[in-house]
């Protein structure tokens, strides 16, 4: 019996040093990936004039391609204008989700004017950013007239 004892106690002092005795080496990766978001911003109306009049409903045409090598989660477009015109909707915020590596995906948001809208010149500021992290890639202004 003391003999077993004192085995299994030779044993657990001596494991220890043979794992830590091993020489090695190991390789480590950084997850995830970074993506390289770029961004271009097109209008479109229906009567092809470039203005949005009263009772039209254009459309804005976000292009972005990841030409990183890790993917963009939670991506989103948050829209802002210069100035509050009565009669001009256009959305605030538009979820895009994941843009993989390499890709390449458009989005378009509608933009509606009523009937009553005065005439006036107005800047759309988007910004393209991930959300989850905050990191805002760009910001793609785009001026209607």
């Amino acid at each position: 019996m003391k003999k077993s004892i004192f085995s299994l106690l030779l044993i657990s002092l001596l494991f220890p040093l043979i794992v830590m005795a091993g020489k090695g080496q190991f390789k480590v990766n950084v997850f995830p990936l970074p993506p390289n978001l770029t961004a271009h911003v097109s209008f479109l109306e229906p009567s092809g004039n470039n203005i949005l009049d009263a009772e039209e409903t254009g459309k804005l045409t976000i292009t972005i391609e990841n030409s990183g090598k890790g993917d963009a989660f939670d991506v989103k477009a948050d829209i802002t204008v210069d100035k509050d015109v009565k009669g001009l909707y256009i959305p605030a915020s538009v979820t895009i989700g994941t843009i993989p590596a390499g890709k390449t995906i458009r989005q378009e948001i509608p933009i509606k004017a009523s009937e009553a809208i005065p005439t006036s010149d107005v800047s759309v500021n988007i910004e393209i950013k991930e959300v989850e992290e905050g990191k805002i890639y760009g910001r793609h202004p785009l001026s209607l007239l």
